[in-house]
């Protein structure tokens, strides 16, 4: 009885409150048009302003990524001399290759440069919150980071007579020795290296090892002897891209993956480069590497950095290209 009376009495308060608003709704029509409008049209001038501000800042922008004439992962750029390295230039947390690049031209643009040498990007996982379960419980998902660095330069074009001269010195090497292709012989393959590659165009960890496997096979019925060299840190990225991995060990991963055996791979340790595996392995074979890598980074200089210098002078360092879901090493002349 007594909360039904309490009912009563709440309703007929509400019906009061409500009554007096539209009373003074009624009574205020105009004020209260007025204030809504301008109110309004205040929303529509922040916003307005703030478009015009983010446009600005976009054409600026844009028009700084523009001065960048050159980016490339090698420490020359052809046709160009380097007159001063401006200095490092970094960036992270990237969806993409692409905007990792984009992001590290403002960068160097902004502090004068018009190249970027050494380019380069790692890929790692990093878990977000996806979404919240019925319970209100939070369930994660991986995703593809990118964080990327390079050497902001500046350059100009070579003097025609220059070019020449670059020209005529290539051919002496040609001439000593050095061929122009490589026709036969030991190759090293930089795993993670031509792997990534790949895969920063197809995103898919199957297709990409099944296209490896491809070109593996492709080397084995040709004169040349292939040995594939692999960080052993990859095996989270395997374990995180590909469930029915988990458990599984990295030798077993690429094996199974790339249709090899043991004597035909090499796995760095846990926290160890693969590069100094591989470069002490091709310098002392006189093997030619494929890789997209020119082994300058920083923290393996000093120890591989002369063998590195001895391969590049013989044009034993050789650029792969993936297109048209092929991987090209134009070098490999018997392929």
């Amino acid at each position: 009885m007594k909360n039904g009376i309490w009912i009563i009495v709440g309703l007929y308060v509400a019906l009061a409150v409500l009554s007096s608003i539209f009373q003074f709704a009624q009574e205020n029509f105009v004020t209260i048009s007025v204030w809504v409008g301008l109110l309004a049209l205040a929303v529509l001038i922040l916003g307005n302003h703030s478009k015009k501000k983010n446009d600005e800042r976009l054409r600026k922008e844009s028009e700084l990524i523009k001065k960048i004439q050159r980016t490339t992962r090698s420490d020359f750029v052809r046709g160009y001399k380097i007159i001063r390295e401006v200095g490092w230039v970094n960036i992270s947390d990237c969806s993409s290759t692409q905007e990792v690049e984009e992001k590290l031209k403002l960068k160097a643009a902004e502090i004068g440069a018009n190249a970027i040498i050494k380019l380069h990007w790692n890929t790692r996982k990093e878990s977000y919150v996806a979404g919240h379960g019925n319970k209100g419980n939070p369930y994660y998902k991986n995703r593809s980071v990118y964080d990327g660095e390079g050497v902001a330069t500046i350059i100009e074009k070579s003097h025609p007579r220059m070019r020449r001269e670059s020209s005529n010195s290539k051919n002496s090497i040609t001439k000593a020795g050095h061929q122009s292709g490589y026709e036969a012989g030991w190759i090293a393959i930089d795993g993670n290296n031509v792997f990534g590659e790949v895969f920063k165009q197809i995103d898919d960890t199957s297709a990409t090892f099944a296209i490896l496997r491809k070109f593996f096979l492709e080397l084995s019925h040709s004169p040349y002897k292939a040995h594939i060299f692999w960080d052993g840190k990859f095996v989270k990225f395997a374990h995180a891209t590909d469930e029915s991995s988990r458990g599984e060990d990295l030798e077993t991963i690429l094996k199974s993956n790339l249709g090899i055996g043991s004597e035909s791979l090499t796995i760095s340790e846990q926290g160890q480069s693969a590069d100094t595996l591989l470069v002490p392995w091709a310098h002392a074979k006189s093997a030619a590497i494929i890789s997209n890598d020119n082994f300058l980074k920083h923290y393996e200089d000093y120890l591989i950095a002369g063998k590195a210098k001895d391969l590049r002078n013989a044009s034993r360092i050789l650029k792969c290209n993936f297109i048209s879901g092929e991987i090209i090493v134009p070098e490999l002349t018997a392929l």
